[in-house]
């Protein structure tokens, strides 16, 4: 029976047959095993399929659940994460390069490149939002974007020359760029330009919170021009920030606070305390003039030889000549009101890059060093007495004329 079943041309496996028969499949006409198992194939088919439909479900819920249920866990310790962005035009020697390649270290050209090969990190992020999901402890994003064109063109003299063989000059011509080494690794890029994005719900919120508190300077933090460098808004309000945040904020919330302000000392701190220097002893260059105007900020400017005060909201845009300041005043026409108005303030043509912020036609009032508060401060009490009737000046065109006041 053994040898029957092992060599037969129908035979079953020893284990198959035991199977079988524990399954009492061999006690059915076949007929009946086979449609049973077309039914039992069906029907597991289709629960696999709604198992992988039900999984599928799970891991989509489970990604956008486990950014929020992570991060409301205080052992998850935010962080910021530097997003290095390059971009490619194309051209000729670019052909092959692609249009956006995203890494987290600074990109260059390394030992060996070509005038072929793209500008790029060694630590390249594949899927930039599948890196953001998974990663609960990211609070803030921050893109620095660089262009591959513009470093290839910075570095076009530093390349070797390779031995070019002699072949067809038109296939040469396309292969030309490959005849190029660099001998070293190049320099680090350097970013076009750069920008910041909050993407932990515990930073809005802190923040927020801050906004609460503070709204004459935390107000529209969220606005796009706040979001880049070299972050105008939090050059004012960092310090503000520092002082509110330990009297309103949870431990976490302030975690949260500390990694962005962290990053803002850590990439921008240098630059900021160059411009407080400077600001102090009263000069601006043009590279820090768009950093002297910041939000709820007493600004002055003169028309027809008078001085004119108004109060800023908002910071201006970096790049942006005029600078534009939105700005309030008080106006008298019968009753007070508040009416808004828009200040084009621009660095003076015939200036160098170095002047008195007190040159400039509009600028700070703190800044000012002749009196012009006081004399802005008693003009303002003078005109907001004539709220109601009172006696300012007479003068007499007789000198004997004396002058008196009858109290109503």
């Amino acid at each position: 029976m053994q040898s029957q079943s092992s060599t037969g041309a129908g035979a079953l496996s020893p284990m198959v047959r035991m199977q079988e028969i524990l399954d009492g499949n061999l006690l059915q006409p076949p007929t009946s095993r086979k449609r049973e198992r077309d039914e039992l194939n069906e029907e597991t088919n289709h629960r696999n399929h709604v198992e992988s439909h039900e999984e599928d479900e799970i891991i989509r819920t489970s990604k956008r659940t486990r950014r929020s249920r992570m991060r409301a866990s205080s052992a998850v310790r935010p962080e910021c994460l530097v997003i290095h962005r390059v971009q490619c035009e194309g051209g000729e020697t670019h052909s092959r390069h692609k249009q956006v390649s995203h890494f987290t270290d600074v990109p260059r050209l390394f030992a060996g490149d070509s005038k072929a090969s793209a500008l790029r990190g060694r630590r390249p992020i594949l899927n930039v939002e599948e890196q953001l999901e998974d990663d609960p402890s990211i609070s803030v994003v921050v893109y620095k974007t660089y262009s591959c064109n513009d470093y290839h063109e910075m570095v076009k003299d530093h390349f070797e020359r390779l031995h070019v063989p002699k072949i067809d000059f038109d296939v040469i011509a396309h292969l030309r760029p490959y005849f190029f080494s660099l001998p070293t690794d190049g320099a680090p890029a350097s970013p076009l330009s750069e920008e910041m994005t909050i993407i932990s719900d515990e930073l809005k919120e802190a923040i927020g919170m801050l906004e609460t508190s503070i709204p004459e300077y935390m107000a529209n933090w969220q606005d796009p021009r706040n979001m880049k460098a070299p972050y105008l808004h939090l050059y004012h309000c960092r310090g503000l920030m520092q002082e509110q945040a330990p009297q309103l904020l949870s431990p976490t919330a302030l975690e949260h606070i500390r990694v962005l302000l962290e990053y803002i000392d850590k990439a921008h701190g240098a630059e900021y305390a160059d411009a407080d220097t400077l600001f102090a002893r009263g000069l601006v260059t043009r590279f820090h003039f768009p950093k002297l105007f910041g939000p709820n900020e007493v600004v002055v400017t003169s028309q027809t030889d008078q001085p004119l005060a108004y109060i800023s909201e908002s910071c201006p845009e970096r790049d942006r000549l005029p600078l534009e300041l939105s700005c309030w005043s008080w106006q008298f026409d019968g009753l007070f009101r508040k009416e808004r108005t828009s200040l084009d303030v621009d660095w003076p043509s015939h200036a160098l890059n170095l002047l008195p912020i007190t040159a400039l036609k509009t600028y700070p009032l703190k800044h000012d060093n002749m009196g012009l508060e006081k004399r802005l401060r008693d003009r303002g009490k003078a005109f907001w007495d004539c709220r109601y009737r009172n006696f300012i000046m007479y003068k007499s065109p007789n000198p004997n004329f004396e002058v008196q006041t009858v109290r109503e």
